[in-house]
């Protein structure tokens, strides 16, 4: 937020992307912290750890991976999403063949 307490270009961008996409409650809190660009070298678990301190969640880590699983899906329901659930991720570099850049 700035000075004024308004919400930031970045936050409305967050928040509208959230309403689109649906997330709200635990989703959207994982949402909001997993993509929040001063968390960007954070592990999920150190995220989670400090998601739900005054909460009485059972397993912090077991419940920010779960809405996390819930936020790709939605996003790889989408066409214009270029990984697909059903695309197999192979360890290496593509063949040049598979690659995205010679299609």
């Amino acid at each position: 937020m700035n000075s004024q307490g308004e919400p930031t270009e970045k936050q409305r961008f967050m928040q509208y992307i959230a309403s689109f996409y649906g997330f709200s409650g635990k989703t959207w809190q994982v949402f909001s912290s997993r993509f929040d660009e001063t968390n960007f070298g954070k592990e999920n678990d150190d995220l989670a750890k400090n998601l739900w301190v005054d909460e009485d969640v059972a397993d912090p880590n077991q419940t920010f991976q779960d809405n996390l699983k819930k936020i790709c899906d939605k996003f790889s329901e989408e066409e214009s999403c270029s990984v697909k659930p059903s695309q197999q991720r192979k360890k290496g570099r593509p063949p040049k063949s598979e690659s995205p850049w010679y299609k």
